[in-house]
């Protein structure tokens, strides 16, 4: 046994190394050190981080409460406004999740209301957190039966009929796509500032609602180079929930008066395979740059489908230059690289290191 083995009994114990200084720590500045923000969504917040106000401390918004829990504590305090007496406060459902409270006294029996929810001011019917569950429930891609799901599961009192339900979803559609309009064109000005004239470069591809060639609806978008912001997106469906239902019945004064009716908001705007929908929606777009958005897209980022550039160049009266996408380009060649090793695995005389 070596000296140095024997020094190493079953009570050695080695010593705690020091930390010693390196060139970072010795090099420590009091400044924020500049950060280089690369992706789109950090740009967007960034640019937009001074619009943000401090949040104050007065009580806004909504809140779930426990109604029993609730009209108790404060009937504890509440007096009447009128003759001093004791009152309480009691519900009745309205409509949907709004409810009408009322201070009832129990010696003059004056009552004095008031509702839970605003109601709009375009609207003398549409209470604003009923308009809100279902903008809510619409965004994580619930409908009324699942609305009514969910207020059974939290005991809230249920929603809203269909023909309101129907009402309040035409009205979430208009605004919401007044507020897309207004917000892409101010993506644009703010591009065509950036770029210092209306001739711009985009970045544009489309997707569907699902996987293969058979899905019944998909969009396209186009965003800008440098603000990373959407300019224009077009949807496409090949399918119409009313047409559907009419397409064994369509013969008849009936049917000729429920089309005539039904033209206006038939969704309906694609005839075709579905993987004609990135190149009918980016041709509908740069048709309309001009005329809408004041920009000529003269340089455009895409992947490598063959099929939409060239209507795109049919569709412009401008010159239209292709810029490949280095993302897609990478994608591709590592999917081929790895089938290639895959597929080669296990073969003699197969060099991983060429691959």
């Amino acid at each position: 046994m070596s000296c140095k083995s024997a020094r190493r009994s079953t009570d050695y114990r080695r010593k705690k190394r020091r930390f010693c200084v390196n060139q970072h720590s010795k090099n420590k500045t009091l400044e924020p050190v500049a950060v280089d923000v690369t992706s789109a969504s950090s740009k967007k917040l960034c640019l937009d981080s001074d619009s943000y106000q401090s949040i104050s401390n007065e009580s806004k918004g909504y809140r779930l409460l426990n109604l029993d829990n609730f009209s108790k504590e404060i009937s504890k305090h509440l007096v009447c406004f009128y003759c001093g007496s004791k009152a309480e406060l009691k519900e009745k459902v309205l409509f949907g999740l709004v409810s009408e409270f009322y201070i009832d006294c129990n010696s003059c029996a004056m009552q004095s209301t008031f509702k839970s929810s605003p109601v709009f001011e375009s609207s003398n019917h549409d209470y604003e957190i009923n308009t809100r569950i279902t903008y809510a429930m619409r965004t994580l891609g619930v409908g009324l039966r699942g609305i009514k799901t969910f207020c059974s599961v939290i005991d809230l009192p249920p929603p809203v009929s269909q023909k309101s339900y129907d009402r309040i979803l035409n009205n979430i559609k208009s605004a919401s796509s007044i507020l897309a309009v207004a917000s892409m064109n101010k993506a644009a000005k703010e591009k065509i500032a950036a770029s210092e004239k209306n001739e711009i470069c985009v970045s544009g591809d489309g997707t569907w609602k699902t996987w293969g060639h058979t899905s019944r609806i998909g969009a396209c978008s186009i965003i800008g180079y440098i603000t990373g912001k959407v300019i224009d997106v077009e949807v496409l469906s090949s399918y119409c929930k009313g047409c559907d239902r009419w397409k064994s019945l369509k013969y008849g004064s009936a049917y000729q008066e429920w089309k005539k009716s039904h033209e206006p908001y038939c969704v309906k705007n694609h005839s075709g395979s579905s993987n004609k929908m990135e190149v009918k929606g980016m041709k509908r777009i740069f048709k309309r740059s001009l005329l809408e958005r004041n920009a000529k897209y003269v340089k455009y980022i895409g992947d490598g489908d063959t099929k939409t550039f060239p209507e795109q160049q049919n569709t412009v009266p401008y010159n239209l230059e292709k810029i490949e996408c280095v993302g897609h380009i990478q994608k591709r060649m590592g999917a081929r690289l790895r089938r290639l090793k895959l597929v080669n695995r296990g073969k003699k005389n197969y060099q991983m290191a060429k691959v």
